[in-house]
């Protein structure tokens, strides 16, 4: 039988972990109250943007571009967007699963990937993917010249 001593000290040990979870609850519901009210924000832009997209492609003959225009894929860039730390429930493990299988769907067609996220890279460079591109610790908001980066 343990000793009052140990019982003790096993008494605080799990109040000092209760405290530490509480407190992460509270960050991590805090982070997702921020995310929530940016998607939310920008919901009437994301809806003007596809209106101004869809006057657009209608007003637009397929052969009148040479980028709109229908071709063979030959080669597929992939965009994929990780996290660095993973504390993001499943959502690496998903999106990995689900870029297989979209690769798969197209069998014998080229394909690179530019990764944004250090798990992404870790995951692509331990299966040798042609990884066209990498950023790892990008801040939540990224900057434009990440955009300008990952465009070519």
């Amino acid at each position: 039988m343990p000793s009052l001593k140990s019982l003790r000290k096993r008494i605080a040990t799990v109040r000092s972990t209760q405290q530490i979870t509480r407190a992460m609850k509270m960050v991590a519901a805090a982070r997702l109250r921020r995310a929530h009210e940016a998607a939310e924000r920008a919901r009437p832009y994301a809806s003007k943007l596809a209106e101004l997209f869809a006057s657009v492609a209608a007003g637009v003959e397929p052969e009148a571009h040479p980028l709109l225009a229908r071709r063979p894929e030959r080669r597929i860039d992939l965009l994929v967007l990780t996290s660095d730390r993973g504390l993001c429930g499943g959502y690496n493990a998903n999106l990995f699963r689900y870029v297989a299988s979209f690769l798969g769907e197209r069998g014998g067609t080229e394909a690179a990937v530019a990764v944004v996220g250090r798990k992404g890279f870790e995951y692509y460079r331990r299966r040798s993917a042609r990884l066209i591109v990498h950023r790892l610790g990008i801040l939540t908001t990224p900057p434009a010249q990440l955009a300008a980066d990952l465009a070519g």
